[in-house]
């Protein structure tokens, strides 16, 4: 689209850049949006941030309104392209104008406000990050929309949530997929083992449903691997895992929290910190990837014992 108007892409840079980071990255800065957002409605203005997040969700509505939705069957993006070109409101809101476009954009801005301030309220979630291994933490009640799911990662790439009723997930971001020029980030850890070894707590924990659900992850090369307990006979679509988390069924676990906590965050620290100790870098490429995780010896891998370790993890 900048290609197309390159004229005003070049006019309006730091909307364009911001209204990409948030749509394909899904990094949207909450506390950001706030200051700004004051200092803005000083000056009876629209912000930046504001005004790119207005863009996504305009692009994101009519996709779903007008088209299939992305890595839908029988997808139709060869007719979306033309369409976002040339419509007239969208032009205009990536020019400052949110005017033309606010039915459009409205409900689900509207929701991603309202899911930001219940991540952001301390009586409401729990966050903790990991920065030694780049993982966030994130305990909510209910799954939220993800421009606000990671509004509150920073610079995390794998992000493990936590909801009511020992409801999980655990993903590893789009930034480590492309090869990032922008920050530095750690290589991709393959998540396979780490669902082999879940299974194995819900057997354990007595799990009533193990001939029916599991822990099935997506394999390292996927645009953002997803970890979830996973119904065997209704598996989630491409299209379904692309969609934002509280759109898609988490099923109930029997781990308990603390232990589901000790069992993930101890995975990723063997994998990153103990054996092959990376480096964060740009720009690493899937041979360097797989490379990586090819020199891990999970057969050195002994998971933590609970109880120990609970101490341990509360100080890091």
């Amino acid at each position: 689209m900048a290609l197309t108007h390159s004229n005003i892409a070049l006019a309006n840079e730091s909307l364009w850049r911001m209204a990409a980071r948030i749509g394909d990255f899904r990094e949207f800065d909450y506390e950001k949006w706030k200051a700004e957002s004051r200092v803005s409605n000083s000056k009876r203005g629209i912000g930046v941030i504001d005004n790119a997040l207005k863009v996504c969700c305009v692009l994101n509505t009519l996709e779903k309104t007008e088209f299939q939705r992305a890595y839908e069957n029988g997808s139709d993006a060869v007719l979306k392209w033309p369409y976002f070109i040339n419509h007239s409101g969208l032009l205009k809101l990536l020019q400052g104008d949110d005017k033309d476009t606010f039915e459009i954009w409205r409900e689900e801005y509207e929701l991603v406000l309202k899911h930001c301030r219940t991540l952001h309220c301390r009586e409401s979630a729990k966050i903790m990050r990991f920065n030694d291994i780049g993982l966030a933490l994130i305990e909510c009640p209910d799954p939220l929309h993800y421009y606000a799911l990671f509004s509150c990662v920073d610079k995390c790439d794998i992000v493990v949530t936590l909801y009511d009723g020992n409801r999980y997930e655990i993903e590893q971001r789009y930034s480590t997929y492309v090869e990032m020029s922008s920050r530095p980030v750690l290589p991709r850890v393959s998540m396979q083992k780490l669902a082999e070894f879940l299974n194995h707590l819900e057997q354990v924990s007595g799990s009533p449903n193990v001939k029916r659900l599991s822990w099935i992850s997506d394999f390292i090369d996927s645009p953002g691997p997803l970890l979830r307990i996973e119904d065997k006979e209704m598996l989630l679509s491409k299209a379904e895992k692309y969609g934002h988390p509280f759109e898609r069924p988490i099923h109930k676990s029997a781990i308990p929290p603390s232990v589901f906590t000790l069992a993930v965050t101890s995975y990723f620290r063997f994998a990153l910190s103990k054996t092959n100790k990376p480096e964060k870098r740009k720009t690493w490429n899937w041979k360097d990837i797989q490379n990586f995780n090819d020199k891990i010896d999970w057969s050195e891998f002994h998971p933590v014992n609970t109880n120990s370790r609970k101490k341990q993890l509360e100080l890091d």
